[in-house]
């Protein structure tokens, strides 16, 4: 290796594609190594410098000061001065070992640690198109744009004013020939949670002044049968989820009660208990209407 100084720190890899040329810096995987010889493409015994002061080629007009750091270009194998998106960081120009160097080569400290494009603060390395999306790019100006098959666009139907449909099985859209002008609104009437009745033959709606709350539904009716023993003064239900916080509308006996009916009262498992006025003389038993509106 005719352009080194110092002491070198050497490795063997294998020669890259496109053969090496000795005194010519590379980037190999991470590395910025500079062949100490000519080398073919596959040799596994090529011999590099990896870190130590070599003499390397500069880019002609982007000669890096001296003390200043280095970036190399892999595609020229030249050194410059000027840090961009494709080129490597791989030391600092050392000008006090540059005596007999040619004209157009500058000592090179390499540091040997591993290198990765470097670019320039803030700058953007490249867009990329993702799900949806096609264009994007690593150089210059870069779009952006909708897959359409992805996303297709919507298609123009329909006249102005007319509203849309889905005519067949594929969900086309196409126009229904249905001016929205000429579709029935519902018209604004009724308080919060007030029911409403068309009240004529034209269906027209109206409030009627009924709220929602205040109407009693069928279906939340349950008839509870409660059982007082023989001798027993009160009897009660099984417990019941579905009835917890209803309410008690009427009890009566069914069969057996001989005494009169103190209270009934639904517990708060859902269960009834009904009370009389003296023991049972025969086993009673009672119905309960309870309403559970839950």
């Amino acid at each position: 290796m005719k352009y080194n100084q110092g002491v070198l720190e050497t490795v063997i890899r294998t020669v890259p594609v496109g053969n090496v040329v000795a005194d010519t810096a590379y980037m190999i995987g991470a590395e910025c190594l500079v062949a100490v010889e000519d080398g073919t493409a596959g040799a596994t015994d090529g011999v590099f410098v990896k870190r130590g002061c070599c003499g390397l080629a500069f880019k002609a007009g982007d000669e890096p000061a001296d003390g200043a750091a280095c970036y190399l270009n892999n595609t020229t194998h030249e050194v410059e001065g000027t840090a961009s998106a494709t080129n490597y960081l791989i030391g600092c120009r050392n000008s006090n070992l540059e005596t007999g160097l040619p004209a157009t080569r500058i000592m090179v400290d390499l540091d040997g640690t591993a290198a990765s494009v470097y670019g320039v603060p803030g700058d953007i390395q490249g867009v990329t198109a993702g799900t949806g999306l096609t264009g994007g790019g690593t150089t210059g100006t870069v779009t952006l744009t909708v897959d359409t098959t992805v996303h297709p666009t919507m298609p123009a139907v329909g006249g102005a004013g007319n509203l849309v449909q889905t005519a067949g099985a594929n969900r086309v859209l196409s126009d229904s020939s249905v001016v929205a002008a000429n579709v029935p609104q519902m018209p604004a009437v009724g308080g919060v949670g007030e029911l409403l009745y068309t009240p004529a033959a034209d269906r027209s709606v109206a409030p009627s002044g009924i709220r929602r709350d205040k109407v009693m539904r069928l279906d939340m009716f349950t008839e509870v049968e409660v059982t007082i023993a023989l001798g027993a003064t009160s009897g009660s239900s099984a417990a019941d989820p579905t009835l917890i916080g209803g309410k008690i509308l009427v009890c009566y006996p069914k069969s057996g009660n001989d005494k009169p009916v103190v209270s009934y009262v639904l517990n708060g498992d859902g269960s009834v208990t009904v009370t009389v006025a003296a023991a049972e003389s025969a086993e009673a038993k009672f119905q309960v209407m309870v309403y559970a509106a839950v």
